[in-house]
């Protein structure tokens, strides 16, 4: 079995999107490989959709 790696977005009110992509190398060891605030997200929201 190898290591799994996931990726979760947290939103933060500062920040924006925060991405943490983190491989679990253990039963009970995860290393975080990256963390990365997405430029885009205040773009994103603040379009507004088509009606």
């Amino acid at each position: 079995m190898g290591p799994s790696v996931r990726t979760v977005t947290i939103v933060d009110p500062f920040f924006g999107a925060v991405v943490f992509t983190a491989v679990l190398v253990a039963l009970t060891k995860v290393d975080i490989a990256d963390v990365c605030i997405d430029p885009s997200y205040w773009d994103h929201v603040s379009q507004n959709p088509a009606d």
